[in-house]
Order: structure tokens, then C-alpha cells, then sequence
């Protein structure tokens, strides 16, 4: 899933849908909603609600819900997706604890480096202290 440069106004729009069904997915949205988002970030609806885990070993999928959910900010992996697409601060900083900047990147571009601040205060403070140099030293050499 490709997130770059996609706020929630602008996926709203896209999907013709509301600001509000997009700020306020639920883990058990109207298969009509999934299919508008689906097709604002050219995925397939199945692609949109098929879980982070499929495709790996249990070991793996083991791993993943143990790094993403283990103090049950989010019920679920869904709810965790849900809020990824949303951009909201905890869900960002739980995925680059869990995956790293360099993915999250791939994930959400440089935004992850030019919003740092807005939900550094989630990760934890060694990390936090590592990260804000990264961004430092990239904004000094022009790359963010």
C-alpha cells in the first residue's frame, strides 16, 4: 500500500467520500467505503482489508502482531492499517519502532522526516534522540 503524498482530505475527495468516513474508519467498514478507498490508492479492495500478515510464515506473523499490537493500542491489524491510512501520530511512530524510518519511507516518502516532530513524542526516547539527528543531518544536506 502506497501512501505517499495522500492526505485523508485528499483520499476523501479521491474516494468521493467524506472527510469524515475516512477520519473515522471503524474496524468494520461498508464494503462500498472499502471499495472507494481501494480505488483512490489503485488497489484492489482485497488488497486494502487483506491482512499485513499474509504471505509470511506464522513465525513471522507471529513477530509483526507481537512489534504492532502488544499493548493492544489497536485491536487489531486492521484497525492498526486503518489508522496507518489516517496518518495518525501513534500509528506512524508504533511503525517506524516496528519497521524502521527507511520503510516507513517507502511507505509515507519523506513526509516521515519533515513531520517528525508532530509524533516523535510516541517513540522511545533513544530512538526519538536518534531519529531527530537523522532529520537534522538530512535537512542540512538538502535531501528532505
Amino acid at each position: 500500500m502506497n501512501l505517499r503524498r495522500v492526505s485523508p482530505a485528499e483520499l476523501a475527495r479521491r474516494a468521493g467520500l467524506s472527510r469524515q468516513a475516512i477520519s473515522k474508519w471503524n474496524p468494520n467498514p461498508r464494503w462500498q467505503t472499502i471499495q472507494k478507498v481501494a480505488q483512490a490508492l489503485k488497489l484492489a479492495p482485497e488488497q486494502l482489508t487483506r491482512s499485513l500478515l499474509s504471505g509470511i510464515s506464522p513465525e513471522e506473523q507471529k513477530r509483526v502482531i507481537a512489534l504492532t499490537l502488544w499493548d493492544h493500542l489497536y485491536p487489531g491489524l486492521p484497525d492498526f492499517i486503518a489508522a496507518l491510512v489516517r496518518q495518525e501520530r501513534k500509528a506512524v511512530a508504533r511503525y517506524i519502532q516496528a519497521f524502521g524510518i527507511l520503510n516507513a519511507e517507502k511507505v509515507f516518502g519523506k513526509w516521515v522526516y519533515q513531520k517528525f516532530d508532530s509524533y516523535s513524542g510516541f517513540l522511545p526516547p533513544a530512538l526519538r534522540k536518534d531519529l531527530r539527528q537523522l532529520c537534522l543531518t538530512l535537512q542540512e544536506m538538502h535531501l528532505i
